[in-house]
């Protein structure tokens, strides 16, 4: 997993030291692409590291100030820093910790200050790469991975009971928890200090919030197509690497196509997804519309079952496993060494609230928790989880984050409010949190995170963040062409009419209610056919190709753990197999805890017991 990586440790001999950072790289290191750089102990009670594709900061690390006194590492790249973390390292010398503030890029950095005996931990304004730490008084230790903080033998490995309930709803953790009670995740645009003594302060560097300016649509549209389109084509041209873009039918990706123009005639545009799936289908045609070779990633029948693993692996268990087409996309390193991802258009434009703002806080935050609840309905939860489980008041606990989030969140409106948290919050830990699984093969850019396009994005209305409004819009000033292709799912495109779009509305109602009333009556050879409106059919793929998933659920080691009522899983599994329900994103929430708790809370790593093996010998530990 690529990241950085470090120990600070007052107490431990620097052989133990060593030890556990040699650890926790080689538990980075899943593919023989990635790069390990991990310095000798020779500065100790801290050691940096980094494990890393070599692409975007290709200098040696850590960097070393001339007289040896600071030491950097950094993972990604900072805008307007073209020399990397050795950049970073001399303007911190130069300006103390005022170096870091206004910073734009997609990084994570740190650098220890041998005099100051200081560690500074800092991340970019949306917290794009993955830091996660666990800190004491005198000891603080950090990686890109969960997984890579357990080889340390004294981390407590106690699940989080406000986490899980979190994940179980939402499919995601909010704010900086992870499974793991002792373990956090660096909050975007962050400022972590650590002082061995002192313990850990934190400053905030940036905060979103939305500021809507008075424009028409068609200015705002004009703004933001100037600012992606400027943001696309430089990311793609910086560098000199073989990029391409991940093309799906959708509108984000789409918009990201137009945006590149002629250039887009050279790129490598790659789509995953079910043989005859819209989104395969629209991606070659938007494809021959922009003159672009095109690849297809198959997802053949068992893709989910096959990577399910290495989902739960590469995320640390907070994303779901059935999403499992963010480790397929890895064999986009084929076609190119850098990816452009569309992450980002969908939270800054397309609206979390598109609802009237009229009740009290309170009703409008329930209404929020009824869309955001994609994982396990608080109703269902409360029939499926054990009461004896560790988040048996799962409802309570996601309607306190959720409420808390919220007023947290900047903003003059609710609608703003509710955005700035998706932005900042939900869509980091939601959609973000699959990019790992992916970037040990490809490197990543958003362009719908360059300052100028956000600046611009936060200045829109809700009005027209409301239902893709100004997004849409931006597209059709970028490319007509590629906004007439019709969308997933529909049969026109987005600059159908209204009318258009209500009568497709009114006719899914009724066509789904149709099937769900035929299999409550066992018609679903008739009418279970598979879902091709997107990427992958989750229904159909846990039904059939990743049926054996269905096995685990029911597993003596699954209903024997506490965490689930046995009758209540059974049932939902029998429903789900059968046709009766798609329960499949409940379901996915049920296997990515237990594969979870198998690989995490069942037992210590064999490289955990190996680090106490080298501290009890006083091995010789240089530099991997």
């Amino acid at each position: 997993m690529p990241g950085i990586l470090g120990v600070v440790d007052v107490r431990r001999p620097v052989e133990e030291g060593m030890a556990l950072a040699r650890a926790m790289a080689a538990r980075l290191a899943v593919t023989g692409r990635l790069r390990v750089e991990l310095e000798r102990g020779t500065a100790w009670p801290a050691v940096l590291g980094r494990v890393d594709l070599g692409l975007l900061d290709p200098a040696p690390a850590p960097a070393v100030a001339a007289d040896g006194t600071c030491r950097a590492v950094l993972a990604g790249e900072v805008h307007g820093v073209p020399a990397g973390a050795r950049g970073l390292l001399e303007a911190y010398r130069t300006h103390g910790e005022r170096a870091f503030h206004g910073l734009a890029g997609s990084f994570a950095f740190a650098l220890w200050d041998a005099v100051a005996r200081r560690l500074f931990l800092v991340n970019d304004r949306f917290g794009l790469r993955n830091v996660y730490y666990a800190a004491s008084r005198d000891r603080f230790v950090f990686a890109p991975l969960v997984a890579a903080l357990l080889e340390d033998p004294s981390l407590p490995r106690h699940l989080d009971p406000q986490a899980t309930a979190e994940f179980v709803v939402f499919q995601c953790v909010l704010g900086d928890r992870t499974l793991l009670d002792d373990v956090r995740l660096l909050p975007p645009a962050s400022i972590l200090v650590f002082e061995p003594g002192r313990g850990v302060r934190m400053r905030e560097t940036w905060q979103l919030a939305y500021r809507p300016r008075r424009r028409t649509l068609a200015e705002h549209a004009g703004v933001l197509a100037d600012a992606l389109t400027d943001a696309t084509r430089r990311l793609a041209a910086a560098g000199g690497f073989r990029v391409g873009l991940p093309l799906s039918g959708g509108l984000d990706s789409r918009t990201l196509l137009a945006a590149l123009g002629p250039a887009a005639r050279a790129m490598p545009l790659v789509t995953y997804g079910a043989p005859g799936s819209d989104d395969v289908v629209l991606a070659r045609k938007l494809a021959r519309i922009a003159g672009a070779p095109h690849h297809v990633i198959p997802l053949a029948p068992g893709y989910v079952a096959a990577e399910v693993e290495t989902m739960v692996a590469r995320t640390d268990g907070m994303h779901s496993c059935l999403n499992a087409h963010a480790a397929v996309l890895r064999e986009a390193g084929r076609f190119c060494d850098l990816v452009l991802l569309g992450n980002g258009g969908d939270c800054l434009l397309d609206g979390l609230w598109p609802g009237p703002e009229d009740g009290p806080e309170e009703a409008l935050a329930a209404r929020l928790l009824d869309k955001l609840a994609i994982g396990m309905p608080p109703g269902l939860a409360a029939e499926v989880v054990a009461p004896g489980a560790p988040f048996a008041d799962v409802a309570a606990r996601a309607a306190t984050s959720l409420r808390a989030a919220l007023a947290n969140a900047p903003g003059g409106s609710f609608a703003d409010r509710a955005d700035a948290f998706n932005v900042a919050c939900r869509h980091r830990r939601w959609v973000l949190q699959g990019v790992p699984a992916q970037a040990t093969h490809v490197e990543f850019r958003h362009p719908y995170y360059d300052p100028l396009f956000v600046g611009a994005a936060l200045e829109v209305p809700a009005r027209l963040r409301a239902e893709r409004v100004v997004h849409v819009a931006a597209l059709a000033r970028l490319s007509p062409a590629l906004a007439r292709v019709r969308q997933q799912g529909r049969p026109f495109g987005f600059l159908a009419p209204p009318w258009r779009r209500a009568v497709h509305r009114a006719s899914t109602r009724v066509r789904d209610a149709v099937r769900w009333r035929a299999n409550r009556f066992g018609l679903n050879p008739l009418l279970g056919r598979r879902d091709r409106r997107a990427f992958s059919d989750y229904h159909d793929e846990l039904r059939n190709g990743s049926r054996a998933l269905l096995d685990e659920l029911v597993a003596d080691r699954t209903l024997g753990r506490g965490f689930w009522r046995p009758d209540a899983l059974r049932r939902l599994v029998l429903d789900h197999a059968t046709g009766r329900a798609n329960l499949a994103h409940a379901l996915g929430v049920v296997l990515t805890l237990e594969l979870f708790a198998r690989a995490v809370l069942d037992g210590p790593s064999a490289a955990a017991t190996e680090i106490e093996a080298v501290a009890a010998r006083g091995a010789d530990v240089g530099v991997l």
